[in-house]
């Protein structure tokens, strides 16, 4: 039976109208309380005790959004009473009480009032608690929701980046920033400690041709005592420093005497067991004053009279690492792999291949092609139109790095074989190299280099046969007795998946030609490549992750459809595979 939002809301009202005094706000009611985005909103009467265990009654605003009661109603505090119950944990500068996070309660629609009498009741207990101070510490675990609050019409709440590992600890009072002219993802100020992830944004900054003041802060040091209103004027920060860090007094005035601007201020607490990162931006200080000789007053003496009661603005910092983004993402700290790939062959297979390799953890990355993309690469490519007409390696580099700056890559417009020949050790200094280049005389090459262990590291090489009913993969290791031209028999891959005859028949098209020199290409489309590299991937995951010395062939067979419709007879080896499966073997052919 479907859902009828509508019943469940006047289910829910009538129910609530058992134990509480309740209307319907009009909508114009809803927007002068700025919540007309909901479907329904309720003022509601409710009591709960005063810590000296008197009784007070307090107005609500229940409001339900147009898919309740398949999500939580919200708890508003009317205005007049959020301005004498300031300020309490679990409750926002604009009277929002956070009960329950929907993305983890099981919620039974069929019980629509019996959602709301919990959602309130659990809000009472908050506004019962905070206002006994029995969950004063809270304000702690969520330190980072109260400090973005804006506590009053001049309050300003920036937010910078952080690229600082949670357990270094900063030397005596000083934290390095960036300061930008114009910002980066939204972000003005950098905090920083010349980490190798730090040097390769600055690097990244550079070539997008970003200016930046380098800057250094004054770092307090741990402070977690705090509590809200954290709107701060020049006189609270000294009293801070005054209460919490006396003996920084005449170093932080020296470091507000400085020239140099804007001057931030910083602190960390420890959120979660990570070290994090606060603090202000004050205001320029005018030492030119009427009735006083020039140098006569120095910033410290301005800050702390006529500028005392400036606002100063508050930054919040996100911390942008890649431990940060990989305990984000996966729910663990670090995985501890940085590893160094490289790719040669930037065309549809190649390219598409990167994301997939990316989740291994790549430090860093090497692109080897000496094509540009053109207009009919980009049906099938990683990258679109937008990229025409750059070499495949440049802008495949500039999409990944916008995307993640941390990642060290080169870009080599150059076709493999020359960078074997001219340039062996960027290759050798990868863990790996994927070489998905589709032509056996370069792939042969390259197998034979690994042989006399010109190349050290070890090898996949990536091919499709035609419409990808087929793919294939070999994974060789430096000095294998492996005989790469014995894999082929008339030029024809031992394994394919495809009958050799089919290849043989002059009446059968596995190849197309475009008007114009070298436009002959292979049919295939996206769907099979995100198919046949799905199936792979896996596969190559376990190769590098458990760090296997094995010299394999694996070949993928395709969904069957093409082959009927096409009528394309499969060899005795793709017979044994099932549709969208791989097979893997040893090679032990010398």
């Amino acid at each position: 039976m479907e859902l009828d939002f509508v019943h469940a809301r006047k289910t829910a009202f009538e129910y609530l109208s058992k134990t509480n005094s309740l209307f319907v706000l009009t909508l114009s009611q809803q927007r002068e309380l700025s919540l007309s985005s909901f479907a329904e909103v309720w003022n509601v009467k409710a009591e709960f005790f005063l810590p000296e265990k008197s009784i007070k009654e307090i107005t609500l605003h229940v409001c339900l959004p147009n898919e309740f009661p398949l999500v939580l109603p919200k708890i508003y505090l009317a205005p007049s009473d959020n301005k004498w119950i300031q300020y309490i944990p679990h409750v926002d500068t604009k009277g929002y009480i956070c009960t329950l996070d929907d993305e983890f309660v099981s919620l039974d629609a069929d019980q629509p009032g019996a959602i709301v009498k919990i959602i309130l009741d659990k809000a009472l207990t908050i506004l019962e608690d905070g206002l006994a101070k029995k969950n004063v510490a809270d304000f702690a675990e969520e330190f980072i929701a109260y400090w973005e609050e804006k506590y009053g019409k001049k309050d300003e709440v920036h937010c910078g980046m952080s690229i600082i590992e949670h357990n270094f600890l900063p030397p005596a009072n000083t934290i390095k920033f960036l300061h930008l002219s114009q910002s980066y993802a939204g972000y003005s100020i950098i905090i920083h400690h010349e980490s190798p992830e730090f040097l390769q944004l600055k690097k990244y900054l550079k070539e997008r041709k970003f200016s930046f003041d380098e800057l250094e802060s004054f770092y307090l040091g741990e402070l977690n005592s705090l509590l809200p209103p954290f709107n701060a004027t020049n006189t609270s920060i000294l009293d801070i420093i005054q209460t919490h860090f006396p003996d920084l007094s005449t170093r932080f005035g020296n470091f507000i005497n400085t020239n140099s601007y804007p001057k931030v201020v910083l602190f960390s607490t420890i959120q979660s067991e990570r070290r994090m990162y606060f603090g202000w931006r004050i205001h320029r200080l005018n030492t030119n004053r009427n009735g006083f000789r020039p140098t006569t007053l120095s910033p410290i003496n301005v800050m702390d009279s006529f500028q005392k009661n400036d606002p100063a603005d508050r930054i919040k910092f996100d911390q942008f690492t890649s431990e940060r983004l990989i305990e984000r993402s996966e729910g663990i700290a670090s995985l501890n792999t940085k590893l160094k790939i490289g790719i040669a062959g930037l065309g549809s297979i190649g390219s598409n291949l990167i994301p997939y390799l990316l989740p291994l953890g790549i430090e860093k990355l090497l692109l080897v092609d000496p094509d540009i993309l053109t207009l009919e690469n980009t049906p099938r490519h990683l990258l679109g139109v937008d990229a025409i007409p750059q070499y495949k390696t440049d802008a495949i580099k500039i999409f990944l790095e916008d995307s993640n700056p941390f990642i060290n890559i080169t870009a080599i417009r150059k076709s493999i074989v020359n960078v074997v020949i001219n340039d062996p050790t960027s290759i050798n200094e990868c863990d790996y190299l994927f070489v998905a280049i589709g032509k056996t005389t370069i792939e042969e090459y390259l197998s034979n280099a690994l042989k006399e262990n010109k190349i050290c590291k070890p090898l996949f090489i990536l091919w499709v046969e035609p419409f990808l009913i087929g793919a294939h993969c070999i994974f060789i290791q430096p000095g294998h007795n492996i005989s790469f031209k014995g894999l082929f028999l008339d030029g024809f891959f031992k394994y394919n998946i495809i009958s050799e005859a089919e290849y043989k028949d002059p009446l059968r098209e596995f190849t197309f030609k475009e008007a114009g020199c070298q436009s002959t290409y292979v049919p295939y489309g996206m769907k099979s490549i995100v198919l046949f590299l799905s199936a792979l991937i896996p596969e190559i995951y376990s190769l590098i992750e458990n760090k296997s010395t094995q010299n394999l062939h694996i070949s993928w067979r395709g969904p069957g459809l093409l082959l009927k419709d096409m009528n394309i007879k499969l060899s005795e080896f793709g017979n044994q595979i099932k549709e969208n499966t791989i097979a893997i073997n040893d090679l032990e052919w010398k």
